[in-house]
């Protein structure tokens, strides 16, 4: 509870699973925290693991070849350049 409080107070909470999402139970739907720098960030979402559409157990038609979390290592790098 005391860690909870102070990840919360100390706005190092950076992802939350949406509304209704939540697939392991977390605690306020935290999906990653940074630490106290906020030179590190950890996420319990794994997006390095469904990058392409056809590691998705299902996916529509539009996405074609590369999925959503494909996009967040794109704008990650467009970002740092």
């Amino acid at each position: 509870a005391d860690t909870l409080k102070m990840l919360e107070a100390e706005n190092r909470v950076v992802f939350r699973y949406a509304e209704g999402t939540n697939p392991n139970g977390a605690l306020n739907d935290i999906a990653g925290i940074m630490n106290a720098s906020g030179s590190v960030i950890g996420m319990m979402p794994h997006p390095e693991r469904v990058f392409r559409t056809v590691q998705n157990s299902w996916h529509p038609n539009e996405w074609q070849e590369r999925s959503p979390w494909l996009r967040m290592f794109e704008n990650a790098r467009k970002w740092i350049d």
